[in-house]
């Protein structure tokens, strides 16, 4: 729950979730609960898995034992009994509910869904981490006053590729590249989890007066 002096981010999720916005903006920085408020606004920023269980399902059902054994969080056997219960289940909720147990935990289970959603293999997952130094570096935010100026010295002295713009994934190559095509298509299923806006390919839409 929220406190005086700090709060988890299940926490806001939750105050989120029974509209209790102004509670919330003591807890992020002003440029993000602007972002918040705007995607509220505009119907973006509410995502709900169960608006993907028509996707969950054709994904786990497309992909059969075999495809969800390669999955990342998979292990001990336990693609078949996802498999089968895919086939039985009506939506995501009911699915979960069918695979919950002490052995496997909902979050766990919850980050398969999307694994089979995006196609994340074991194998990806593990040559992503073990690049030494990691991938990439993508900019989020930068802020209106000197991000430009922060933006530039990053480029040029910044060990890994720095993604600004969208021209910028022209650096990236192999596993980078890869797993940023990866995250793209992440960004594409979650507008589809909102049901009041899933327009999606918004990712440089907007940025800072260096673009």
């Amino acid at each position: 729950m929220l406190s005086d002096r700090f709060a988890s981010a299940s926490a806001i999720r939750s105050a989120i979730g029974r509209g209790e916005w102004d509670r919330v903006s003591a807890f992020v920085p002003e440029f993000v609960y602007k972002a918040m408020l705007s995607g509220r606004d505009n119907g973006s920023f509410s995502a709900s898995l169960d608006e993907l269980s028509p996707v969950i399902l054709y994904a786990l059902r497309s992909l059969g034992p075999e495809g969800i054994g390669r999955l990342a969080d998979v292990s001990e056997g336990l693609e078949n009994p996802i498999h089968r219960r895919a086939l039985e289940a009506s939506d995501t909720m009911e699915l979960l509910s069918l695979l919950k147990t002490k052995r496997y935990t909902m979050a766990r289970l919850k980050r398969i869904l999307m694994h089979a959603v995006l196609g994340t293999t074991a194998e990806l997952q593990s040559r992503a981490v073990s690049e030494p130094g990691g991938l990439y570096l993508r900019v989020l935010y930068a802020g209106e006053e000197r991000g430009g100026e922060l933006l530039a010295a990053l480029s040029r002295s910044a060990s890994l590729p720095v993604i600004i713009r969208g021209k910028d994934v022209q650096k990236l190559s192999g596993t980078a590249l890869e797993v940023y095509l990866h995250s793209k298509r992440a960004a594409g299923v979650r507008a589809l989890a909102c049901p009041k806006n899933r327009s999606a390919g918004k990712d440089f839409v907007r940025f800072t007066k260096a673009d």
